[in-house]
């Protein structure tokens, strides 16, 4: 079972974790929530192996186990929106074409919108662009970083679904702001801000 043990973490003179400690299922969503500058991002990065904690211990988030998406979408410039999603895929190329496309035709891209290169896509579209591709990486754990920030209710309704159904084999660990997105999901978020 995955688990943080007394995690220090000081970004600065600002300590932003101090002696957090959290057991996660095995499998299931884990919605994290805190005021702004609480550590909810520095967490997640430091679950993804980005940043190490100054003091404490990780179990079950080694390398190889963990896809992030972040909240700056991180997506190629110079290819369109089905490569961008399919890149993290281990499947052969036709398969992860294949799952790519199923993927994002659920979370609302029409052909042509997987045609398209980032700049001429929407923020929602290219936030939805970097979670599909965080789930097509086929990882056991899967953070996401704000992932319905700029989304309207329909397409926050259809990744609460994704999530959800993902979340019977993996591990979600989703870090936002929204009550609603926890509440979407049936779940009691986790404050950081409380422990």
């Amino acid at each position: 079972m995955p688990k943080i043990r007394s995690v220090k973490k000081s970004l600065g003179n600002q300590t932003v974790l101090q002696n957090f400690s959290l057991d996660f299922p095995s499998t299931g969503c884990v919605v994290l929530m805190g005021r702004s500058g609480c550590g909810k991002t520095t967490l997640l990065r430091i679950l993804a192996g980005l940043d190490a904690p100054d003091e404490g211990s990780l179990e079950g988030f080694e390398r190889g186990r963990v896809a992030m998406a972040f909240q700056e979408y991180r997506l190629f410039q110079t290819i369109d929106a089905l490569e961008n999603a399919r890149l993290a895929s281990p499947l052969a190329k036709e398969d992860s074409r294949v799952a790519a496309v199923q993927m994002l035709a659920r979370l609302g891209f029409t052909e042509t919108d997987m045609q398209k290169k980032p700049s001429e896509l929407s923020g929602g579209m290219r936030q939805r662009i970097s979670v599909a591709r965080a789930f097509l990486s086929e990882r056991p754990i899967i953070l996401l970083d704000e992932p319905t920030k700029e989304l309207d209710f329909q397409f926050r309704e259809a990744l609460a679904d994704l999530f959800r159904e993902q979340a019977k084999t993996k591990l979600v660990i989703i870090v936002t702001h929204l009550e609603e997105d926890a509440k979407m999901l049936g779940v009691t978020p986790i404050r950081l801000s409380d422990s």
